[in-house]
């Protein structure tokens, strides 16, 4: 996959485990499936990302702001149980 293509991924997985978060009930087994996926997601968009910056290319470099820790951003859902 390339990098925009890895990107649309990860927002897509994104949008699909906040949808899961929000429902009731909780579906525990599909939201850790999402999470793991977009771990995944992340590790492949961290590769391209380092792969490209050894050839020289700067085309991933939009993708950096997908690859911060989770702490450093938020959509203001919390996993259930934890507030």
């Amino acid at each position: 996959m390339d990098v925009q293509q890895l990107i649309g991924r990860y927002l897509r997985l994104r949008e699909e485990l906040v949808a899961v978060l929000k429902a009731r009930p909780f579906q525990v087994d599909r939201a850790k499936r999402l999470v793991a996926d977009l771990r995944g997601t992340r590790t492949a968009m961290a590769e391209a990302k380092h792969g490209d910056e050894q050839s020289g290319d700067s085309l991933t470099f939009a993708a950096s702001a997908f690859l911060a820790p989770p702490s450093e951003f938020s959509d203001g859902l919390e996993w259930p149980g934890t507030v």
